[in-house]
């Protein structure tokens, strides 16, 4: 986080939070102990009937029938309710070029301004992650609408572009900064809400940035 931040007041753990907790983790242990069990079984039953003459078509159709059964049966005992999706972006820039790993990490701006709407219309709401991590540490709720949305790296187009579509749509991010690409001093960059402005899309943010934007800029729409 920039220098003068403060990080987020650790909140103790309640007892009954540490105990759902722990049955949540021994749940899962054991829905994965019997969900490779049954897999292990279904894969020594086919070596044995092998072993034994049977056709190997014959087999192998019944290995992959068997696992298909297992697996669908499975299925509902391997998923757990109550979770909260977190979306993760990087780059939001109409010219990711300079990126090596564009491809994979950048969107347009457009269609952030896409997918922000589409959350909307599903009723999504956006929660800042340290603010989420108080409420589960406390045990508190947290409303089933709820999302978690992550911008990695610190790209200098976050401030160019997601900060002002994330106030558009009245949403809230958590910007993961790598402090091995802070930019030097500049002026303040120009963004897509001003009118004939020469956008710069690459680069990282600065500290003055970092600082603004934990600062509430753009109508508090990102948290360092």
């Amino acid at each position: 986080m920039p220098d003068g931040a403060l990080p987020p007041r650790a909140v103790p753990l309640s007892q009954g939070t540490v105990r759902a907790a722990r049955d949540r983790i021994a749940l899962r242990r054991r829905a994965v102990a019997i969900w490779s069990a049954g897999v292990l079984a279904i894969l020594a039953a086919g070596v044995a009937a092998r072993a034994v003459g049977a056709p190997g078509g014959l087999v192998a159709g019944g290995v992959l029938a068997g696992l298909a059964a297992w697996l669908l049966w499975q299925d509902r005992f391997m998923r757990t309710t109550g979770g909260i999706p977190v979306l993760t972006w990087h780059s939001v820039s109409r010219d990711a070029g300079w990126l090596p790993w564009a491809e994979a990490t950048s969107v347009t701006p457009e269609t952030l301004d896409r997918q922000l709407a589409l959350l909307r219309r599903m009723g999504c709401q956006s929660m800042d992650s340290v603010e989420f991590v108080r409420r589960r540490m406390a045990g508190a709720t947290v409303p089933p609408e709820t999302v978690i949305l992550h911008f990695d790296d610190g790209y200098l187009d976050n401030w160019v572009a997601a900060a002002p579509l994330l106030a558009r749509h009245d949403m809230r991010a958590s910007l993961f900064v790598s402090l091995d690409f802070i930019a030097p001093p500049r002026p303040v960059p120009a963004t897509i809400l001003d009118p004939g402005a020469v956008l710069r899309w690459d680069g990282y943010l600065s500290w003055d940035e970092l600082r603004a934007l934990d600062g509430g800029a753009f109508g508090g729409a990102f948290g360092i």
